[in-house]
């Protein structure tokens, strides 16, 4: 990075597996969390609790990131 300074710049992009029936919710918060600046918190707490997606799951991981309930 130090060589291409200000020419290159890392890219992070998140597919929803069709194979998990709520990937696309778990998908949705993420990208909700981001949208208020917690998206890399929030997905870290994903990743580490997984396979536990359920919804009621996915609105604790945003709260315990930051992200308020109502947001």
């Amino acid at each position: 990075m130090k060589e291409y300074d200000g020419r290159v710049r890392i890219v992070f992009n998140d597919f929803p597996l069709p194979s998990h029936k709520l990937a696309p919710l778990a998908h949705e918060a993420a990208r909700c969390a981001g949208a208020l600046g917690q998206y890399w918190p929030y997905h870290d707490r994903l990743f580490a609790n997984q396979p536990e997606f359920e919804r009621d799951d996915l609105v604790r991981y945003a709260v315990e990131a930051g992200v308020s309930r109502e947001a």
